[in-house]
């Protein structure tokens, strides 16, 4: 596999962007299912905590009081709001590590290849 890619540092980069793009796509979609959600809380429909993915309700009611949300329309939609703006800012905060890793790891490999070709003409025999 490293022969593919060419060095240790292009296996790295590669799992690393993989992963980003990878958390960002499950952010997303937790965040249009989210959306739906809140589309739907204006409706007379029940408040079910366990529809949320585990992990984003973990994150937010550390922060909120999650005791009501079952039974108040408000703090549901409170509820459902701030899980949708946590879910964005990771989607987006996941895209830009992986722009920027992206970036950096491009940026690196082309400094080293005009080195390795500024050496190679240098070392032409120029007769």
């Amino acid at each position: 596999m490293i022969s593919l890619f060419g060095s240790k540092a292009d296996v790295y980069n590669f799992v690393i962007t993989s992963t980003f793009l990878l958390l960002s796509g499950y952010f997303q979609q937790s965040a249009t299912i989210i959306s739906g959600y809140m589309l739907t809380s204006f409706t007379d429909s029940n408040y079910k905590l366990s529809s949320i993915d585990a992990y984003i309700q973990y994150a937010v009611c550390n922060f909120t009081d999650c005791a009501t949300v079952t039974t108040d329309k408000v703090s549901w939609v409170s509820f459902l709001l701030i899980c949708y703006l946590l879910t964005k800012f990771c989607t987006v905060l996941f895209e830009q590590l992986n722009i920027w890793v992206h970036h950096n790891a491009c940026e690196r490999r082309n400094t080293a290849l005009k080195v390795k070709t500024y050496e190679h003409v240098l070392n032409l025999d120029q007769e």
